[in-house]
């Protein structure tokens, strides 16, 4: 009988582990809204800022930003200025998640940024000139938020994922029980002798 009861337990956890590829790679299919981006800009009196990024950016996917200074006097680019960004996680409190500085070539500088969590984050843009380049304008500060798009699985996803936990613990509580039933077959529960 114990046997019969091992072999069943054997072939549960085995259906039970075969099935665990089939569901594993769920967003592999999924398909999501194209990526488009969206420009951001601000200026003060001797500077502008443009800022190019994507519209929704994910979870789990690598974004490409690309900032532009313009000199607002002369409307071409602006060479010696260092960019400091600073993305802030603002779900809780203030957190910084990144602090980096740049050096703007030909008026541009990049960050490719991949974002690791769905909460909202602030990115805070602080253009300078150089000491000693010849480039005189006022610094400009530029805050904005971004709404990063959470990975959230498919229904079925969810479900199968839950029976499959389910599962597990059946499994896992079935040989208790029937190693209760033995020992009150067999007697074991007997008091310890004094």
């Amino acid at each position: 009988m114990n046997r019969i009861k091992t072999a069943v337990i054997l072939l549960l956890f085995l259906i039970g582990i075969s099935a665990l590829p089939s569901f594993a790679n769920a967003h592999g299919n999924e398909a999501h809204p194209p990526s488009t981006l969206k420009n951001l800009t601000t200026s003060n009196e001797d500077i502008q800022l443009t800022v190019e990024m994507p519209a929704h950016p994910e979870v789990g996917k690598i974004s490409h930003l690309s900032f532009h200074l313009i000199d607002r006097h002369t409307k071409k680019p602006i060479d010696a200025a260092k960019a400091t960004i600073q993305v802030m996680d603002v779900e809780d409190q203030p957190t910084p998640l990144l602090k980096l500085s740049q050096i703007a070539d030909n008026g541009t500088f990049f960050l490719n940024y991949h974002f690791f969590d769905g909460a909202p984050q602030q990115m805070n843009v602080t253009v300078t000139p150089l000491k000693g380049e010849g480039a005189s304008f006022q610094p400009l500060t530029h805050s904005f938020d971004i709404k990063v798009t959470p990975i959230q699985p498919p229904t079925s996803v969810v479900v199968k994922t839950l029976l499959f936990l389910v599962f597990l613990a059946f499994i896992g509580f079935l040989p208790g029980f029937l190693f209760a039933k033995s020992s009150k077959k067999f007697n074991l529960h007997q008091q310890p002798i004094a």
